[in-house]
């Protein structure tokens, strides 16, 4: 059995500066969930319920997606694609990929053409990764509506510029800040680059964002002393963060541009542990999730970190144990309920951190809270892009909106001006303040201006430091990072 990471990721900056989740709902691409052997739940009810109709077997490799609705489209092991009536697609096998790969696949919908979806999947160390990165294209169009890999686009290969072509395990994809297209994220083995790749209505672009950062990925046990290559990689809800594990090695957590499909300013986390598997962040992106596991494993441990700590470099100090788990337990998703769940393997049980925005052991993690009746998780859960397992979606007339808003002077003593476009409403507006380490300190209306478009907000005394300011309209909320000094 492969092992996971050694030491922690590293934690990125403070928080978004521009944060504003609207009132719209997510739609539900991601409430059905195929992993494990033949483990299935669905979330049509809003909490997991087990199903038993998968296909699906699999060591880690999951991933699958339903239409706006809710309805099952398709599941892949990333060998294999199975359609909505659980049958393998008739050219659906033999995709390029790996069932023992962290991120073996991933599935997303193409922005340039309805019917059709894209499967990417990577190669595991079991390989020696040498199938690389690939993608095909499956037509909807075809067998009635219940669709089929198109032939001439199966298992093509995308060119990752490194000595080898050779990508690590980790395969993430990200919403670009247009709200339409997405970046396919993964990281070169041994090299320090990622790889960004546009999937936009154009298709798929061949040349990559190249982002030089962070330590070389290279080295390790298991199979062909590759084991740094395992480990998940994630983007926050925001696309503001992108954090990895490399299993005998750290945690490493970045900034991430979703405009530009950019990494960049790393920071490594510390950490107690053997091997490092998991990463996931809360749906406020105000805290980074870690798994980490012991040889063998035999037991394992979530940590939590707060990435609203004052300062990017000190973030590791906000490192807190949320709980240790008998046997292996390190893969972590985000769900629509807003829950964090966890694979155990070999175990017909998923854990779930109820309450993942909350600090420390508030977060709520319980274990075998999700039967999945006589059907066995093992180490993956569903890989999905970083804003379809989160209930609150940002609109982009909502994120322009949210530029336009100002807070000055910040650094700030005793007051600050709060400037508002006339789109949002002042009527109920309510200002709250948190500290580094998510307390709330300060919570008040905000007065109404005789131009309706901002207002002053008197500071109670306060040490210096960096805080979170938020504001609530009928729009939606607005988070600021605010210095005081």
């Amino acid at each position: 059995m492969k092992q996971l990471y050694r030491a922690i990721t590293t934690c990125l900056g403070v928080l978004a500066s521009v944060y504003m989740p609207t009132t719209l709902y997510a739609q539900r691409e991601a409430d059905n969930w195929y992993f494990g052997n033949q483990a299935n739940v669905t979330f049509s009810g809003g909490s997991p319920v087990a199903a038993f109709n998968s296909q699906l077997s699999s060591y880690e490799a999951c991933a699958s997606i339903s239409d706006a609705a809710g309805n099952l489209v398709m599941y892949s092991n990333s060998e294999n694609v199975w359609d909505a009536n659980h049958q393998l697609m008739p050219n659906g096998s033999n995709l390029g990929g790996h069932t023992s790969a962290s991120q073996g696949v991933l599935i997303l919908r193409h922005p340039g053409n309805a019917s059709q979806y894209v499967i990417f999947v990577v190669d595991a160390i079991d390989n020696n990764l040498v199938g690389g990165l690939r993608y095909s294209i499956v037509d909807m169009s075809l067998r009635g509506g219940l669709g089929d890999v198109v032939a001439s686009s199966k298992a093509i290969r995308l060119p990752t510029p490194t000595a080898t072509g050779k990508v690590t395990e980790k395969l993430s994809a990200a919403l670009h800040a247009n709200g339409r297209d997405y970046w396919i994220i993964v990281h070169g083995w041994q090299s320090n680059n990622f790889y960004s790749f546009l999937l936009s209505t154009t298709g798929i672009s061949t040349a990559p964002v190249v982002s030089s950062v962070g330590p070389v990925h290279t080295g390790g046990g298991s199979f062909f002393g590759a084991a740094n290559a395992v480990g998940s990689m994630k983007v926050s809800p925001l696309g503001t963060h992108l954090a990895l594990a490399e299993r005998d090695s750290r945690f490493e957590l970045y900034n991430f541009d979703k405009a530009t499909g950019s990494v960049a300013n790393y920071i490594s986390l510390p950490a107690i542990g053997d091997h490092y598997f998991g990463v996931e962040f809360s749906p406020d992106n105000s805290k980074l999730y870690a798994s980490t596991y012991v040889d063998g494993g035999f037991a394992s441990t979530i940590y939590q970190y707060n990435l609203l700590q004052g300062s990017t470099g000190s973030i590791g100090s906000t490192q807190q144990t949320i709980a240790n788990i008998g046997g292996l337990a390190v893969g972590l998703q985000k769900a629509l309920d807003n829950k964090i769940y966890i694979a155990a393997f070999n175990t017909p049980f998923l854990h779930a951190i109820t309450v993942p925005n909350a600090l420390g052991t508030a977060c709520g993690l319980i274990q075998n809270t999700v039967s999945l009746g006589q059907k066995m998780a093992q180490v993956g859960l569903p890989n999905f892009p970083n804003t379809f397992a989160t209930a609150q979606t940002l609109s982009i007339t909502s994120e322009k909106l949210n530029e336009q808003v100002t807070v000055y002077p910040n650094p700030a003593q005793g007051a600050v001006w709060v400037h508002l476009p006339n789109a949002f409403s002042l009527e109920a507006a309510e200002v709250t303040i948190f500290d580094a380490v998510g307390k709330k300190a300060f919570q008040g209306k905000l007065p109404r201006s005789i131009s309706n478009e901002g207002a002053t907000v008197r500071l109670p005394s306060l040490p210096e430091g960096v805080y979170l300011l938020q504001i609530a309209t009928k729009v939606g909320v607005i988070s600021k990072k605010l210095s005081i000094q």
